[in-house]
């Protein structure tokens, strides 16, 4: 193995080779490797067993691998010489949450103030590691303090079993990250001494005494007096039972969230009332508050799946938390209500991310799999993707299948005499949420069949995409899809379009597809033309808009046409001959449309070429004359 290979081997290969893997072993003398397999490879700064003594006892290497560890406890395999040396000391030290590297310094350092100030400043639970004689100082006890609240508990018990001093340092400091843990079991009781505690650190809530928990006062002072309260329920999932089932401090504290920004009032709110709930159903037994708790569990899950664009991390994480639940839900089997939200939860996650979808239908009763409506209400919940999981017999079902389909239900569950039945596939593009299900389900056999697709098309045009090329071209199919639907008029047969009374109709009906696909000699024949386009009615037509680009020269420069086309859009002016764009009955068309066309003239041009007065009576609103004259 060569260096470089060496240094490869644990960055691309992650934390999943350790030191002693490389050979030669002289490689693990090299401090470009050493350092690579601490930063990358299995067990990180532990690799440093392997490594050679020369390495472990080099200034310059030690300083490097403080910059990359981050660890609490790498400083422990370097020689007792760099222990004792304050510069690599205080590198370990003062790395992001890596002050526990303290407890391995030198017996000097570890009295030293630089030392024991940047040691605490970067993990005050280092406090344990300070010794008896400096951990005392109330100096240091703060600053550790300030890192993490539970720093407090390494103080000597003398000061501990000092009630004035606890007291006054929880006030001057700000109790936080539910200190009251740490601290002899006698201020759990002590109502002064909480309260304080209360008003800065909610998490301590959990460590008062029962009797406290069931103060309303003491309560609140958690949940809305601690200072930015981390908690998804403030705190009152810590309030005693009888407080979590008391209806009227419920309302009280959801009152008090009322001037709370909205998204934290809301988010809240529901977790105050999840708390309560849980505590209500758990006066009635155990199984009722496991209930409520799996639902309250399923309803995050759901809530952080639903809508578009979930992350492939989000759905890994609500999986995983799926995953967790599953021993607990499979053990409620039977509740009708927590295996649909349980089938709706699995069956939301994306199945690019999520390949056992469909897991959680292995683990309903058997008994509920019989009940046609629980079944009913599992297709809605899985927006139809249960069906391959359900008795066949199912699928075979016209009214089960129509009543339920939905976007994931799997075309193969459907039985094939229903995907070749006319009558269940008319029935079903008006129950399907995307036509393109009807293309999957569909026999492709049917898609042949002049009769049933003649039917279809009759309620949905554009299904004439899918049937088959011989009747694409079908004069009536294609009548039938276009009556339904224009648009689907882009989906016919050349053939279809050297018919002359269809697209006749077509124009008039202002299809823009038929205005494309407009062949020669139609094109060219301004009767033709005329007729059709004084039957439109619709005063912004794009099919008039279209056969202004299409037309030949000779057509584009007939005044009766281009009135009849540029009053339906006046738009079309861009393609009017530049002999007769600024002749005046010719804009007065166009400007009639309502368009303000504007925008595709030379204003210098217009304003030569006519009088304001002229003008006014062309171009039919203030606000175009206003855009032609902006002085």
């Amino acid at each position: 193995m060569q260096k470089y290979e060496a240094v490869y081997f644990f960055s691309l290969y992650r934390s999943e080779n350790t030191l002693d893997q490389v050979t030669p072993e002289s490689l693990r003398g090299d401090a470009e490797v050493v350092l690579a397999a601490c930063e990358y490879g299995k067990g990180l700064s532990a690799n440093l067993v392997h490594a050679s003594q020369a390495l472990l006892d080099d200034s310059a290497f030690a300083l490097k691998l403080a910059a990359i560890s981050g660890e609490g406890r790498a400083l422990q395999y370097l020689s007792a010489r760099l222990r004792d040396d304050k510069d690599v000391v205080m590198a370990f030290v003062s790395a992001y949450r890596a002050g526990a590297n303290l407890e391995f310094a030198s017996e000097r350092l570890k009295l030293d103030d630089d030392v024991l100030r940047a040691a605490l400043g970067s993990d005050g639970l280092a406090l344990a590691f300070v010794p008896a004689k400096r951990r005392g100082e109330r100096a240091l006890i703060a600053r550790a303090f300030d890192k993490h609240g539970c720093a407090l508990g390494h103080a000597p018990e003398a000061m501990l079993q000092d009630r004035e001093f606890v007291l006054d340092f929880v006030t001057e400091q700000r109790a936080q990250d539910g200190v009251l843990r740490v601290l002899p079991a006698r201020y759990a009781q002590d109502r002064e001494l909480v309260m304080q505690i209360l008003a800065h650190d909610a998490q301590s809530l959990q460590f008062v005494a029962d009797d406290l928990r069931e103060d309303p006062e003491l309560v609140l002072q958690a949940m809305f007096k601690s200072d930015l309260n981390p908690l998804a329920a403030m705190g009152f999932e810590f309030a005693g039972p009888n407080l979590r089932q008391d209806k009227a401090f419920v309302a009280k504290a959801l009152e008090r969230l009322k001037p709370y920004r909205t998204d934290y009032r809301k988010k809240t709110t529901t977790a105050i009332k999840d708390v309560h709930k849980l505590a209500l159903a758990a006066s009635k037994g155990p199984g009722a508050a496991e209930v409520t708790a799996l639902k309250a569990a399923l309803r995050d899950v759901r809530k952080a799946l639903q809508g578009f664009g979930v992350s492939r991390y989000e759905t890994e994480q609500q999986s995983a938390k799926l995953q967790d639940l599953q021993e607990r839900l499979a053990a409620c089997s039977g509740n009708a209500l927590l295996m649909t939200a349980w089938v709706e939860a699995d069956y939301l996650r994306d199945p690019m991310y999520a390949k056992v979808r469909g897991q959680s239908m292995d683990f309903i009763a058997p008994s509920l799999m019989k009940d046609r409506k629980f079944l009913a209400g599992l297709m809605s919940a899985s927006r139809g993707g249960v069906l391959d999981k359900l008795d066949p017999a199912l699928g075979a079902d016209a009214d089960f299948v129509l009543a339920n389909v939905g976007y994931r239900t799997p075309p193969a569950a459907i039985a094939p005499a229903l995907r070749r039945d006319a009558d269940f596939l008319v029935s079903l593009i008006t129950r399907v949420e995307f036509l393109s299900q009807v293309k999957d389900i569909t026999d492709p056999s049917m898609w042949q069949d002049r009769n049933c697709v003649l039917r279809m098309v009759a309620v949905r045009g554009s299904l004439l995409e899918s049937v088959s090329p011989a009747l694409k071209g079908d004069p009536e199919v294609v009548a039938t899809a276009f009556a339904q639907n224009p648009n689907s008029l882009r989906y016919a047969a050349e053939s279809v379009f050297s018919d002359r009374s269809f697209m006749q109709a077509a124009l008039k009906a202002d299809a823009d597809d038929a205005a494309l696909k407009l062949p020669e000699p139609m094109l060219s024949d301004i009767d033709f033309l005329l007729d059709c386009l004084q039957a439109i009615e619709n005063e912004r037509s794009a099919a008039a808009r279209t056969l202004m680009s299409r037309v030949p020269r000779k057509v584009r420069s007939d005044k009766r046409f281009l009135s009849l086309c540029l009053s339906r859009n006046g738009w079309g002016i861009e393609n009017v001959p530049q002999a007769l764009q600024y002749d005046k009955d010719v804009l007065t068309a166009a400007f009639s449309a309502g368009f303000p066309i504007w925008k595709s003239l030379d204003l210098e041009k217009l304003r030569s070429t006519f009088s304001r007065a002229e003008l006014e009576a062309i171009v039919a609103t203030v606000d175009n004359l206003a855009a032609i004259f902006p002085d």
